[in-house]
C-alpha cells in the first residue's frame, strides 16, 4: 500500500533554486513518488524562486510562508488541511488555492 503524499522537509526546499544537489535530490524524490502514484508536498516554501524551482521539478503541493502564514487555533488547522487538499487537485467547494508563480493570483 503506497502513501497518498510524500512530504519533503524544508531543509531540502530552502534555497533549492541555487543548489543543484538539492534540485537533483528533489527530482529523484518526485520520480520515486510518481512511481508510487503519490504526490510530493514541499514544506517551507519561503521565496518565489523556491516556488518556481519546486514547481519546475514536478512538485504540485506546497506549504510555507510564501504561500501563506500559519493560522492559529482549530479553524486554522482545518484551513491548512483544506489548502493542502486543494493544492493536490482534489476538488472541494469554496475558494481555491493553486501553486503559481504569479503572486497576485495565489488565492481566489
Amino acid at each position: 500500500m503506497a502513501p497518498d503524499f510524500l512530504k519533503v522537509d524544508r531543509s531540502l526546499v530552502s534555497h533549492v533554486d541555487g543548489n543543484r544537489s538539492k534540485q537533483a535530490a528533489l527530482a529523484a524524490i518526485v520520480t520515486f513518488a510518481r512511481g508510487m502514484n503519490c504526490k510530493v508536498i514541499a514544506e517551507g516554501i519561503e521565496r518565489k524562486a523556491e516556488l518556481e524551482t519546486v514547481m519546475g521539478l514536478g512538485v504540485v503541493c506546497g506549504q510555507g510562508f510564501f504561500l501563506g502564514r500559519p493560522d492559529k487555533g482549530l479553524h486554522g488547522g482545518f484551513a491548512k488541511a483544506r489548502e493542502m487538499i486543494r493544492l493536490s487537485g482534489v476538488p472541494l467547494p469554496a475558494r481555491e488555492i493553486r501553486l503559481t508563480t504569479d503572486t497576485r493570483s495565489r488565492s481566489d
